[in-house]
């Protein structure tokens, strides 16, 4: 929510109040959650709330993602909260019409509720106000004046001519792609010397706080350059829009379309160390991802941080944001090449100049080569190091001719080479769709997820291949459930689902619902016309899994039972049996005991007497049955781990209370009847405190 004074013009005054998510992304909410999350604060809310189609808590998520888009450790400046106020009243229909230079925000009170963050301050005007940076004060860095071509380039922005003209999108006729540690910081840098708008200089945010982009300031300030809005770039995997590959933006469309590009490639050996000194640099990502490095040149550091990140990328797409996302992911989509010009760092002093006279560009790198960040280098990679850089970058060293450690070269070595001519090269798994869905966006073998049987380790290693089965299905869930991350490289092939079609008829998750209780078509299987799947447990070990998941896990939907325990009572079996006949009791009353849990297993598989789940797998059985049903649909789908762990101090089934397996007994009674399990005698409970 959002009030106060936006700007002052002579005697009129602009005034802004009402709700608005999207304020909250691109300044006040993207700076207090990235603050947050350093301080090592969870600025999120319960995850019941976070799953909810709530435009609020959507707009939470969105922060999150846009965080990194601003530098933390600065206060937004005037300029952007100004620009940031105009577009949210725009959108809000309280003016309409853009502001002039002079115009100043004089004050600004934010309050995202769903934070529980309020802050109010007298946002300050830098020294030098809207409009006052005289273009001449930008020189270029060598001293020369270059007044030959002023004409025509532009010089440093005090000329009418725009020295680089934009098409109606703000793109350049030439657009250059960043590939994450390949020397494209330079790039940017000398392209924003003489007014052109290349990667991370795109976005306005970046014009005064970016040391890549400061130079393009004078140009901003001539009317020559056009601000793209960031939130039309976001990109569909885990990066910054300016390391998005173009056929990977949310958009689903190549935001480049229509004009030239190039990007430059590196050896994928020598990028991957490069990556390695980028990730060491970062120290705010040190604490963030629980990472100590106390030598950056240590050598077995380094190769245990590659094999690492080597295999997260290969699994999740990157290794950390925008950064090990494999080259042949920029230059190619679905086999064919989208970027017109593919650069080598080995040879980019030959091949960047020839580039810019061919465009007639005087843009000149202060060094064409990538600058040594460490004192490590190939030579000191272990042998599983090389192995898995080879796995990741497959597709890099047959595309752009580089040479595997190990093997032997072969005819595939120079095919998809900048020059070449050849497109017959065979495209990464995550270019092809590996597991096909029908009309329905449903999969010829589809999961039901009954809830704490494992399922979340089901669908995690399901979208590791591009099967979107469970929560995963929905598009919403895929850029921060941890379960769905992994599908993003295949979202072009993925069939998006809407979750207000998946609609359950009783309190309970979309894909947690039973397949006939969907209020779509209440009565008739959800499921019909595909096999599926689905995993029970021992009601007894169900029941003790929801007793720990909601006080460990979900506290907050106990709280007040929480604020009255004592010390040590949650492992007490006195408490845990009076807890779990509650909720037996709730749930044979009402269908669930809590939001989408305890609700029967057999009406996930049974409908009227009969089975129409084709394959009941047992948890306790689950190492053996899941790879065998694996195998029977040909899927490549594999289980990390089938059973969570417990802690040792926690207690079991045979704690079960008397009162508890009475319960138990009741509301589980087709569970035991349906899948086999074997009833306990309540009469032989370790303890009875109905006495």
């Amino acid at each position: 929510y959002v009030e106060g004074v936006v700007w002052q013009d002579g005697e009129r005054t602009y005034k802004l109040e009402g709700p608005d998510e999207k304020l909250y992304s691109e300044i006040e909410m993207a700076t207090e959650v990235r603050r947050m999350i350093l301080k090592g604060e969870d600025p999120l809310l319960p995850a019941e709330a976070l799953q909810s189609n709530d435009p609020s808590i959507k707009a939470i998520l969105e922060a999150r993602k846009d965080a990194m888009a601003y530098d933390v450790n600065k206060r937004p400046t005037a300029r952007e909260v100004a620009n940031v106020l105009v577009k949210a009243s725009n959108r809000l229909g309280i003016i309409d019409e853009p502001p002039k230079e002079k115009r100043e925000p004089i004050m600004l009170s934010v309050t995202p509720n769903s934070l529980l963050v309020e802050k109010k301050y007298q946002p300050k005007v830098e020294e030098k106000k809207f409009g006052e940076m005289k273009p001449q004060e930008n020189k270029p860095q060598d001293g020369n004046e270059r007044k030959d071509s002023q004409a025509t380039s532009g010089g440093n922005g005090a000329g009418k001519a725009t020295p680089f003209p934009q098409n109606d999108k703000g793109l350049h006729k030439l657009e250059f792609i960043h590939t994450a540690t390949t020397g494209g910081s330079d790039i940017e840098l000398s392209g924003s010397k003489v007014g052109i708008a290349w990667g991370v200089c795109k976005f306005e945010h970046t014009w005064e706080n970016d040391a890549r982009c400061s130079s393009i300031v004078p140009f901003r300030e001539a009317h020559h350059i056009k601000p793209l809005v960031l939130e039309d770039w976001k990109c569909a995997i885990d990066s910054k829009p300016w390391h998005c590959p173009p056929a990977r933006f949310k958009s689903g469309k190549n935001n480049y379309d229509g004009v030239d590009t190039f990007t430059i490639v590196q050896d994928p050996y020598e990028r991957m160390i490069s990556e390695y000194y980028a990730f060491v640099s970062k120290k705010s990502l040190h604490k963030e991802m629980n990472i100590e490095v106390k030598d950056k040149d240590d050598k077995d550091f380094m190769n245990k941080w590659i094999i690492k990140a080597a295999e997260t990328a290969a699994k999740e797409g990157s290794c950390y944001p925008g950064h090990c996302i494999p080259m042949a992911k920029y230059v190619y989509s679905d086999g064919k090449k989208v970027i017109t010009h593919v650069l080598k760092v080995e040879k980019l002093e030959e091949e960047f100049p020839a580039l810019m006279k061919r465009y007639n560009l005087n843009v000149k790198l202060d060094d064409a080569k990538t600058k040594k960040s460490g004192a490590l280098g190939v030579e000191d990679l272990s042998k599983e190091a090389i192995k898995k850089i080879n796995e990741w970058g497959k597709l890099d060293f047959e595309r752009f001719g580089y040479k595997m450690l190990g093997q032997t070269a072969n005819s595939n070595e120079n095919k998809g080479v900048e020059g070449s001519g050849s497109a017959s090269v065979a495209i990464s798994t995550n270019d092809e769709a590996p597991f096909p869905q029908n009309e329905r966006g449903l999969h010829k073998l589809e999961f039901v997820h009954i809830a704490k049987t494992g399922g979340t380790s089901i669908e995690l290693a399901a979208s590791r291949h591009g099967i979107a089965w469970g929560i995963c299905k929905f598009e919403e869930y895929w850029s921060w459930d941890s379960r769905c991350k992994p599908i993003l490289p295949y979202q072009q092939h993925i069939k998006k689902q809407s979750i207000d079609a998946w609609e359950c008829n009783q309190k309970a998750w979309a894909w947690h619902c039973p397949p006939f209780n969907y209020k779509s078509q209440v009565g008739k299987n959800k499921f019909e016309g595909v096999d599926t799947f689905t995993v029970v447990r021992d009601p007894y070990s169900l029941m003790v899994s929801e007793y720990y998941y909601l006080f460990q896990k979900k506290p907050y939907l106990v709280k007040d039972i929480i604020a009255n325990m004592k010390e040590g009572e949650l492992n007490d079996p006195k408490f845990m049996g009076r807890w779990i006949s509650d909720a037996a009791q709730r749930a044979i009353d009402k269908g669930f005991c809590y939001f989408a849990h305890c609700i029967p297993q057999y009406k996930f598989a049974y409908q009227d007497g009969k089975r129409f789940v084709n394959h009941v797998l047992k948890m306790e059985e689950l190492n053996e049955e899941f790879p065998a049903l694996m195998k029977r649909y040909d899927l490549p789908v594999q289980l990390m781990h089938a059973n969570s762990s417990k802690k040792p101090d926690q207690l079991t089934v045979d704690d079960l209370s008397k009162e508890a397996i009475e319960k138990i007994n009741e509301w589980a009674e087709l569970d035991f009847k349906y899948f086999g399990y074997e009833k306990r005698d309540p009469t032989k409970a370790k303890y009875d405190f109905s006495k």
